[in-house]
């Protein structure tokens, strides 16, 4: 099976994974990135208006496979 890379980016923090996970495919791959956002959603600061997390998944050989997008904002309506 192969290994995926997880490289998070909260602001302008990049966490690089050198270590992966083994997964079944993409499609797996892809269900992990959307949990991992939604698990860095639940650790945001509460003083924060506007948060963009990043995923960018890589594969074995390093190769960017796709990127999963999360944007949080707070807007004041009046």
């Amino acid at each position: 099976m192969p290994r995926f890379y997880f490289d998070i980016r909260h602001g302008e923090i990049l966490t690089e994974d050198h270590v992966g996970r083994v997964l079944s495919g993409i499609k797996d791959a892809q269900r992990q990135a959307q949990y991992e956002l939604g698990e860095m959603l639940r650790r945001v600061s509460g003083s924060a208006m506007r948060n963009l997390m990043t995923i960018e998944v890589k594969d074995e050989a390093g190769k960017r496979l796709f990127r999963a997008k999360l944007v949080f904002e707070i807007e004041p309506l009046s």
